[in-house]
């Protein structure tokens, strides 16, 4: 989600982030936040695609999120992972000058979250002329299990790490 990394540009350019990485409790609760959150996302992907109900193409009444409750969904997701975080701290000081104003910190931050948003763009435009064969039963089960076991795995990894 752009807008949760446009928020991680900003605490970088204010120098929260460096606070956060070199606290280590407070890098860890973040983290240990991401995890919870992902095996939640896991969770859930897996017990749709075990229960497979989804509602027909053609149905009206479509079972979906409301706008605000996806993107606080991907808000999340993104937000509480640190090693954004870490990234903007590693990468930024090669590009911007250390007498650099804000400004100039905050333009090249606010970079990657432009470019992800043009990418997603692209992204929901082919997703949306595959729409028919992706909202069939079969394929959206498929994805369900397959997106719950990858998260799971990347949970389990994140956890191993910390």
């Amino acid at each position: 989600m752009s807008s949760a990394a446009v928020l991680q540009g900003l605490l970088v350019t204010a120098g929260v982030a460096s606070v956060v990485v070199r606290v280590q409790p407070l890098f860890l609760a973040v983290k240990w936040a991401g995890v919870a959150y992902l095996a939640w996302l896991a969770f859930a992907s897996l017990r749709s695609a075990v229960r497979g109900h989804y509602a027909d193409i053609g149905a009206h009444e479509v079972s979906r999120p409301s706008p605000w409750i996806a993107y606080r969904r991907g808000f999340l997701c993104n937000a509480t992972n640190p090693k954004i975080l870490v990234f903007y701290l590693s990468l930024l000081p090669q590009f911007v000058g250390q007498d650099a104003p804000w400004t100039a910190w905050l333009a090249h931050a606010w970079t990657v979250p432009f470019l992800g948003t043009l990418w997603l763009l692209l992204v929901v435009g082919l997703v949306g002329s595959l729409r028919f064969w992706l909202e069939r039963r079969p394929v959206r089960r498929a994805f369900d299990a397959s997106a719950g076991l990858a998260l799971c795995l990347f949970c389990v990894s994140l956890a191993r790490e910390a």
